[in-house]
Parts: C-alpha cells; structure tokens; sequence
C-alpha cells in the first residue's frame, strides 16, 4: 500500500496526506515537518499547502506515494421544511436566544438544522436515537462528502 498525497486545490490550506499505519517509518519523517497535524476522524496528516511542502513530501516519499485528486463535494439540495419542522426550528431558535447565543451561532446551528430536520421529516424527533443520529452523520458525509469542520458542526 502506497502513501497518497492528495492533490491541493488551488485556495486549499493544507495538502492532505493517508500515510498506511504499517509504514511508521514514513510516519516519524512526516512528524519532523513544521506545522503538521494529524485529523484523527479523516485518519489524514496535512501539512501547510506550499510549494515547497509538496516538494518535500514527494523528496522524502519517493517512489512510495501516489498522488489523487481530492473527491469534490457535492451540493446538498435546497429544499422547504414541513409545518412540523418549522414549528421545531422555531422552538431551537426560541431556546438558543434564551440562552444568550450569538447571532451568527444561531444562524450556523439553524442551517445545521434544517438539514437534520428534514432527513427526520417522517420521524418523531423527541425519539431519534444516538444510532440514528450517528446514520444521519454518516449520510451526510458519504452522500455529500462533507469535511471535517462541516460534520463537527453537524454534531
């Protein structure tokens, strides 16, 4: 099994790179490059996206890495929620400003929502399991490839 370093976009951060766990070799020269970092739920290391680094990191993997494209995401669908869903985010919105939240928390947590509410639309919310939640995160990162950040959000 190969190292893959995965393409950068071009207003991408970071380069991503899978290092195989047998190859721990690999690994310790990965962890003497500044500014690495391990993302424990993509089980990727990335680096900072320079020219450089990825001159480096084809130097110190030569002949044992492969580089790929990263899988675009795709847009998840816009569409309209239920009586039912809105009386619910109604609810949330009523609870999160009691609460003293900030306006753009509210805003992030509501857009969360919405996509939550409607793949709930025909269950009683009050009723969803840690397991159906968990499928509903699941979905959401098979069907849409959501990143990191977009799934800790969704939590």
């Amino acid at each position: 099994m190969n190292i893959i370093i995965y393409s950068p976009h071009l207003k991408s951060k970071r380069i991503k790179v899978f290092i195989p766990y047998t190859m721990e070799e690999e690994r310790k020269l990965f962890k003497s490059i500044d500014g690495r970092f391990y993302h424990k739920q993509q089980n990727l290391w990335s680096v900072i996206n320079t020219v450089d680094n990825l001159k480096l990191l084809k130097t110190i993997f030569k002949g044992k890495y492969e580089v790929v494209d990263q899988v675009k995401s795709v847009s998840i669908p816009k569409f309209v929620l239920s009586d039912k869903s809105l009386v619910a985010m109604a609810l949330t919105e009523q609870k999160l400003i009691l609460k003293a939240y900030s306006f753009n928390t509210i805003k992030t947590y509501k857009s969360e929502l919405m996509y939550f509410f409607k793949y709930f639309e025909n269950f009683d919310l009050t009723k969803v399991t840690k397991e159906q939640i968990e499928s509903y995160v699941f979905y959401m990162i098979t069907k849409y490839k959501i990143g990191e950040s977009k799934q800790n959000t969704s939590i």
